[in-house]
């Protein structure tokens, strides 16, 4: 017959961990076998023993169970102490970290080839000055004064910026818990490294309209999914990456991508390390983009093809 309706794996995931003495990895899948609808619950090896901290149905607290054959049994003091034994036997998982593009969702190669553009000279800061026309008169104090000069260095940074995103792999048949990577970019003369809350955003003629928003979904501020931050600092800029528990062979992508852009070319080396409750040591990573920049002078058209129509006007 199959199954009408699924469980919803966030709440399945609060409502198991909510009772047992240690998370426990797992996922609920949906499949379609044979043209009926059926869901799978798949638990990965990992940390034991588990046991409910309070009395559940038949269930009962401090106990552990284990299975015999068809049957479940209460497991025995040496078979307890095998799990403890066997958790330091468990290989460490394996990850490996890559750029990305996100929109295509593959996984590119390092170092892999960013193209981009410089337009220099810019135009003159006046060009896109001219008022909309059907302004009445008491409307003029609310037309950006800035905004000729805001557009051009809008367009300039956003053909100059290309977006790399990330790709994690656990390559292993082990979880990998509250994995975190930590890395560097070597600030170098013309070189832009920005996360995507920091992207250009399109300048507003009117101010009555207000700035443009970043609206950023409620799941990524809490950090439920990966998206990476970059802080400037004096002589690096600082990326930062929480990807959380990966199950063995799960790949992730991240959210959002970081923005990369050289003024001159040449290749951007981000270096760092992945860290998480399972591994014994961090992981080296060492990741190169390769900016291959082409230079020319700014056109009015490259100004109007991002803008909308009513910026124009």
């Amino acid at each position: 017959m199959g199954i009408s309706e699924h469980i919803d794996d966030a709440k399945l995931q609060q409502f198991v961990n909510s009772k047992t003495n240690r998370p426990v990895t797992f996922a609920y899948r949906t499949f379609s076998l044979e043209g009926k609808s059926i869901g799978i619950i798949e638990i990965p090896s990992q940390e034991r023993p588990l046991y409910l901290e309070s009395n559940f149905g038949k269930l009962l607290k401090d106990t552990v169970y284990v299975r015999r054959g068809s049957s479940t049994a209460i497991a025995k003091p040496e078979e307890i102490s095998r799990m403890g034994q066997s958790r330091h036997e468990v290989s460490p998982p394996t990850l490996l970290l890559g750029w990305a593009d996100l929109r295509a969702r593959t996984v590119l190669a390092s170092p892999c080839r960013v193209e981009t553009e410089r337009l220099e000279p810019s135009l003159p800061g006046d060009t896109f000055k001219e008022r909309r026309t059907g302004h009445a008169d008491f409307m003029s104090h609310f037309l950006n004064p800035g905004y000729s000069k805001e557009v051009i260095e809008f367009a300039y940074l956003t053909h100059l910026l290309r977006p790399l995103g990330f790709h994690l792999q656990n390559e292993s048949e082990t979880v990998a818990r509250r994995v975190r990577f930590v890395g560097r970019v070597k600030k170098q003369t013309g070189i832009i490294v920005r996360d995507w809350t920091d992207r250009p955003m399109r300048p507003v003629r009117d101010t009555m309209l207000g700035p443009s928003v970043d609206v950023t979904p409620l799941a990524e501020r809490l950090g439920r999914i990966p998206v990476p931050f970059v802080e400037a600092y004096a002589e690096h800029y600082e990326i930062t990456m929480d990807f959380g528990d990966v199950r063995p062979q799960d790949e992730v992508w991240t959210a959002k991508p970081m923005l990369v852009g050289a003024q001159d070319g040449g290749i951007i080396a981000l270096e760092g390390e992945l860290r998480g409750d399972d591994l014994p040591k961090p992981v080296h990573c060492r990741l190169e983009a390769r900016i291959e920049l082409e230079c020319r002078p700014m056109e009015v058209r490259d100004v109007q093809r991002l803008l909308r129509r009513d910026d124009l006007e």
